[in-house]
């Protein structure tokens, strides 16, 4: 048979702890910041897990979560700001988790990757 024998498919990543949710001040943007990633991957799950396809799942959500947690132990200093937002990006790059508000830095995403692999 032709085609497609696994499909891989990303979670949606942690946002509240993105520069844009941390700055958020609006409490029910805040909220769902928190919980809309959350409610999305419960209901992609479920509908994965009742298919028939063969799904490799990432759990980019997990993932991120673990990288924030576990900052130092991967050389990051700043997890809360955007390193486009520095006078300097190019000198401070490598230290911070995130390249604007949403984004991870090229550093971060080598760093999922390997977590994939």
């Amino acid at each position: 048979a032709r085609g497609a024998h696994y499909i891989v498919v990303i979670n949606d990543p942690v946002l509240d702890r993105t520069p844009a949710g941390i700055a958020e001040t609006d409490p029910v943007k805040k909220a769902a910041y928190r919980d809309e990633p959350i409610a999305f991957n419960n209901e992609l799950l479920a509908r994965l897990n009742n298919s028939d396809l063969n799904v490799v799942q990432i759990d980019l959500y997990s993932t991120m979560n673990y990288l924030l947690n576990h900052a130092a132990e991967f050389g990051y200093t700043n997890i809360t700001d955007g390193c486009n937002s520095t006078s300097d990006p190019n000198s401070f790059c490598r230290t911070y988790f995130f390249w604007d508000d949403v984004h991870p830095t090229d550093k971060t995403h080598r760093i999922i990757a390997q977590f994939i692999d």
